[in-house]
């Protein structure tokens, strides 16, 4: 496994790379990583191409200094992790070198800023999209792996690549969410919350989604709010059902993106003793997880 420190080394090996036929599969992190992180290495796998996994903690995505401070770092196992997954690079940039490769303006979809984690978190998904346009064109990768959890992301990453690239140049693979035995869906942010917490999320979440989707098939109604439990070490950003077609059209992707599937989706996320948690489920595929 190499690890690449810089651009300079980094282009260096794709241009080896390209000269010899291989294809490339990314797999962008933030570091501390955990088994939803290799799920999308194991995916990678599948693919005869070489395996590049991006450590970069964005300051860009964060609107609070105090997350960003606190965002969990673990790189010498990461490194060992990584390793024993024989992945072939690691790209281990230098914060000022991406930075300064940034857009100084991006301008994104409607929904990117009002709906979901866009509304709740201000400029995040222009932060996530500047750094993810550097390292794709930097890297120009055949295939590139994201996690359902990060749905709005997910779209992020579609809307990029029909607006910036050729189609069909780099075949986007959004993996499922992996989840603990208790179903809290796995972050790396859940290394912040203790035992109690982290069993307590999993029912909530669970539980909530539950009550919620019972309600909304009986009802039509989306009326969630007086549904939500009352605690002093909770607070809800959303709670809500869209409909996955709904969700293209507002953040911007054309239709030869939707396909003909009109699912109906859950979003929840909810601070727990000053960690952010979010997760969602596709209503239709709810009863059999």
């Amino acid at each position: 496994m190499k690890i690449l420190n810089n651009t300079k080394d980094l282009l260096s090996i794709l241009e080896s790379d390209r000269e010899s036929g291989n294809k490339i599969s990314i797999v962008p992190t933030m570091g501390n990583l955990h088994p939803g992180h290799l799920s999308l290495v194991d995916a990678c796998k599948k693919n005869k191409s070489k395996i590049l996994v991006t450590i970069f903690v964005n300051p860009l995505q964060f609107n609070d200094t105090n997350d960003f401070k606190n965002y969990p770092k673990s790189l010498d196992k990461d490194l060992k992790t990584l390793e024993g997954e024989n992945v072939d690079y690691v790209f281990l940039p230098n914060t000022h070198e991406i930075l300064s490769e940034v857009p100084d303006m991006v301008t994104l979809p409607w929904g990117f800023s009002n709906l979901l984690c866009g509304k709740h978190r201000k400029n995040h998904f222009d932060g996530v999209f500047k750094v993810l346009k550097v390292f794709f064109d930097l890297i120009k990768p055949d295939f590139a792996f994201f996690g359902e959890k990060d749905y709005q992301q997910c779209l992020l990453v579609k809307y990029m690549l029909q607006e910036s690239y050729i189609p069909d140049n780099t075949l986007i693979t959004i993996c499922p969410t992996i989840r603990d035995q208790n179903k809290l869906p796995l972050s790396s942010r859940n290394l912040n919350l203790n035992d109690v917490d982290r069993n307590e999320a999993a029912k909530i979440f669970f539980g909530l989604a539950r009550t919620i989707i019972l309600y909304f098939k009986e009802t039509g109604l989306k009326d969630f709010d007086k549904l939500l439990p009352e605690s002093s070490k909770l607070r809800f950003d959303y709670v809500n059902i869209y409909n996955d077609n709904f969700l293209y059209d507002k953040h911007g992707l054309i239709s030869q993106h939707i396909t003909e599937n009109t699912a109906n989706r859950i979003f929840i996320a909810f601070t727990m003793s000053n960690v952010r948690l979010i997760d969602n489920y596709l209503i239709e595929g709810y009863d059999t997880l």
